[in-house]
């Protein structure tokens, strides 16, 4: 998706995955399904309370969402477990994480059992344009050792059945349908996955003359006073009709 920011790019996937995982869990499957890779911890945190929010609907009640980063964050989130234990013990169903941290959870033993049962369907790379040079190729390698760890890699095909999903507000800006084969072409790289055209979801963007039509911003002339009213003060005392009466009453009558 390379759409710009505040266009939805992070409901688009965000909800298929809490769907899938709202259905198996109901069929009694545990373990990782879904990994979001970010490159900055500050938006894996940021993306961590989003979902919190989804969470808190009784119809994702059965769902559990990790956040695993390099530190622990400052920030407690009411349905987002951060605790490194807890999701030893209790693997969560979307863990949310930075771009480097995956290497060291598939190198230490200690983390093992973050895996176990782990039935991966996603694998989301947030922010897809940094994802290049060198830091590509890692990004790249890294998929194919997770998808191996976690049973999922096939002959001539790294990632399996994973569905892997790349969002940037600045990958192919400006050239929606133009540069759709540049796109795939990074993508396939990444992913070694070959993708349809239309897999890529773009946008067209509108210029403002063409949102609100022509505007006519020259301002009418100011139209000249015909006639001067001017108001005399009145007497309070009287009116146009006279003078008013003025009742006296003798206190001795």
């Amino acid at each position: 998706m390379t759409t710009g920011t505040g266009s939805g790019k992070t409901e688009s996937f965000l909800i298929p995955v809490l769907d899938h995982c709202r259905r198996l869990r109901a069929q009694g499957h545990c373990g990782i399904k879904a990994v979001l890779l970010h490159p900055m911890n500050a938006l894996a945190t940021d993306q961590a309370g989003r979902i919190g929010d989804y969470l808190s609907r009784p119809e994702l009640a059965q769902v559990t969402a990790g956040l695993y980063i390099g530190d622990r964050p400052d920030t407690d989130f009411r349905r987002v477990m951060t605790r490194r234990e807890e999701m030893r013990v209790t693997p969560p169903d979307v863990l949310f994480t930075n771009y480097k941290m995956p290497d060291l959870l598939l190198q230490r033993g200690e983390h093992r059992s973050l895996w176990e049962g782990a039935d991966l369907a996603y694998v989301v790379l947030d922010e897809f344009h940094t994802y290049d040079g060198a830091q590509g190729t890692d990004v790249a390698m890294l998929l194919r050792r997770l998808a191996a760890a976690t049973g999922a890699s096939r002959p001539s095909r790294p990632l399996g059945s994973i569905c892997p999903v790349a969002t940037s507000a600045t990958l192919g800006e400006g050239t929606a349908g133009k540069d759709a084969d540049g796109t795939l072409d990074v993508a396939a790289r990444v992913f070694e996955m070959p993708s349809p055209a239309d897999a890529v979801v773009g946008e067209e963007r509108m210029s403002a003359e063409g949102f609100t039509g022509a505007v006519d911003y020259e301002l009418p002339e100011p139209l000249m006073p015909q006639e001067v009213i001017t108001a005399a003060a009145r007497d309070p005392d009287s009116d146009e009709r006279g003078p008013r009466p003025v009742l006296h009453i003798d206190a001795h009558l």
